[in-house]
């Protein structure tokens, strides 16, 4: 009987903690060539059930194609031309003549209308090849790459390795689309951070219900697990990666933790004011 090595069990506990939020597991690819931050079939197939015609489809696949390709340009300008087009859809002309269409690879507003899925072991090639351990697919495109380590090695360990694969002689390419990057292991947690972001500046996310308390009142095992259901929640990420992405002169950001929480506080009491009969003017609300 083979055993298990630790951070193979921890894979397959974090596989199926996904796949019970209702994302498909794509399977293994180790060993499937090739492996690409865009998969047209998927990204086609979701497009063909939300509606475009194969010409709408045909055309924004070969604009996100250029955005993504990182040939003269650095990994940031590619992956911000990448977001552009996915948080405000690609503008198509199926005949001249026509007005143009918008195609949007993502449908923010309904979650339920996105095929989340997961990949594991997903070979890159390039210079030299690499295997991030678990790709989180949105329509095809490759948003999240997640590292995992055993809980006796460091997850900065995991860090390091998320920022090297995105360099020029590893696999810079597969990072054009990615969105989210994700380290952990079962005694530290889960940190987070973008493309591009320094190791210093990954951060951990603490289950929302669960950040006051001590460390050591939480389980073994819900270090990672309880952070990564809450991050993964399909409206929670979508929320994340629409509204708290920030290109701000050469440097891609996220939030850390206490920023989301704070303009998720905010945006509530909004909504609070605006829907009350207390007849607290429009403008004050949104001013508060």
């Amino acid at each position: 009987m083979t055993t298990l090595r630790p951070e193979t069990k921890t894979q397959q506990r974090v596989l199926k903690l996904l796949q019970s939020q209702g994302y498909d597991y794509l399977g293994d690819w180790k060993n499937r060539r090739p492996n690409k931050c865009i998969e047209a079939e998927l990204l086609t197939k979701n497009l063909q059930k939300r509606g475009y015609s194969p010409a709408h489809i045909s055309q924004a696949l070969q604009q996100l194609t250029a955005a993504a390709d990182t040939t003269g340009v650095t990994l940031y300008q590619a992956n911000l031309r990448t977001y552009s087009l996915l948080r405000y859809g690609v503008k198509v002309q199926v005949a001249a003549g026509m007005p143009h269409d918008t195609v949007h690879l993502i449908d923010w507003d309904h979650p339920e209308r996105n095929d989340f899925a997961v990949a594991e072991e997903v070979t890159l090639k390039g210079g030299h090849e690499r295997r991030p351990d678990v790709v989180i697919y949105i329509n095809g495109l490759a948003l999240v790459v997640l590292e995992l380590k055993r809980g006796s090695v460091e997850v900065a360990d995991g860090v390091r390795q998320l920022i090297t694969n995105q360099e020029a002689i590893f696999n810079e390419s597969f990072f054009s689309t990615v969105q989210l990057l994700l380290a952990g292991n079962d005694s530290q947690g889960l940190f987070y951070g973008t493309v591009g972001t320094p190791e210093e500046f990954f951060v951990r996310w603490k289950a929302l219900e669960r950040a006051d308390l001590a460390a050591e009142a939480i389980p073994e095992g819900h270090f990672l697990d309880e952070p990564l259901a809450e991050l993964c929640d399909k409206a929670r990420l979508l929320d994340m990666l629409h509204n708290f992405v920030i290109f701000d002169g050469g440097r891609k950001k996220v939030p850390r933790m206490h920023q989301f929480e704070a303009i998720k506080a905010a945006q509530e009491r909004i909504k609070r004011y605006e829907g009350a009969s207390s007849g607290i003017p429009r403008a004050a609300a949104k001013a508060s």
